[in-house]
């Protein structure tokens, strides 16, 4: 059972620019963000955190006090959008200067920085081309006050899968890095995450106002961990950054109007991280079967 408490005050700020080429800019600020998070486990949960320790640091009561920056600027030319948004959190600089058992305690410290670009042509009004790159990675900062010191919270870790990430894997089921596990592990989280998509859309047929789409698609990425942590081998960016997973696939998507709906089929092409039962089958391209590598993802709206 996961309670959160938030409360911020920000701004937000517009800029659009109308020439031959219309550049719309966009910045976001929240100062304070106040995030405190109430965790109550199962006793199967706390049994499965016994056999991944580095996880008790994460999975645990805490606070989050943070600084919050968003920044975004969208080219609109012809046919072509660009869009490319960068982010920027820190946690506990100031906060942590407050005097007390409860900040000393319960205080997340951590920097988290990612970046993203987008991009989409109008091929035709029937065809499309969309493309995306993401990158991030956070950083626990520690002062040798608490265990909270040495990883960022889960609720601001990264993880990969799912219906607008990787595809071919459930959320929270890819990396990190080669790391073997297996079903009964928790779910999987990483400090530093890499992914590329991109996807062809094509009108098939419009029924009454609803459009009935075609999508062919891949997704490249993973995510890791900073520190070299024992009960994750193999988890560690430094030293397996070229374990990439790749799926591809094909979906179709009914747009309404004011949403679309969207079913993807996707085939793992090769996995860095794949369970126990399949390690045979690490970082081998193309050895999954539709059986055991393929998966199907509901989804609303684009992925990206």
């Amino acid at each position: 059972q996961l309670t959160t408490f938030n409360a911020s005050w920000g701004y937000d700020f517009q800029w659009n620019k109308k020439t031959n080429t219309n550049i719309i800019k966009q910045l976001g600020i929240r100062i304070p963000n106040i995030e405190y998070v109430f965790f109550n486990p199962t006793q199967a949960f706390k049994d499965s955190l016994e056999k991944r320790p580095s996880l008790k640091n994460i999975f645990t009561n805490g606070l989050v006090s943070s600084f919050l920056s968003n920044y975004s600027i969208t080219h609109y030319k012809n046919k072509t959008t660009n869009s490319l948004s960068a982010g920027l959190e820190f946690s506990g600089l100031l906060a942590g200067l407050i005097p007390g058992s409860f900040i000393k305690k319960e205080l997340f410290r951590f920097i988290k920085l990612d970046a993203e670009y987008k991009k989409n042509i109008k091929i035709s009004k029937a065809t499309s081309f969309a493309m995306r790159l993401f990158a991030g990675f956070g950083i626990p900062m520690p002062v040798g006050l608490t265990t909270k010191d040495s990883s960022i919270p889960f609720t601001k870790a990264y993880f990969a899968g799912g219906p607008n990430s990787m595809r071919a894997w459930q959320v929270r089921r890819l990396g990190p890095g080669k790391y073997l596990g297996n079903l009964k592990d928790n779910d999987r989280f990483g400090d530093v995450r890499f992914e590329a998509n991109a996807e062809y859309r094509a009108l098939l047929k419009n029924i009454s106002g609803v459009r009935l789409e075609i999508g062919l698609f891949t997704d490249i990425g993973n995510i890791w961990t900073l520190k070299d942590i024992p009960d994750l081998p193999g988890g560690q960016f430094a030293k397996n950054w070229n374990f990439i997973a790749v799926d591809a696939g094909m979906g179709f998507r009914l747009e309404f109007g004011y949403f679309l709906v969207r079913l993807d089929g996707s085939l793992n092409l090769l996995d860095p991280s794949p369970d126990l039962e399949f390690k045979d089958k690490q970082n081998k391209f193309g050895v999954y079967s539709v059986k055991d590598g393929g998966r199907l993802q509901l989804g609303i709206n684009y992925p990206f």
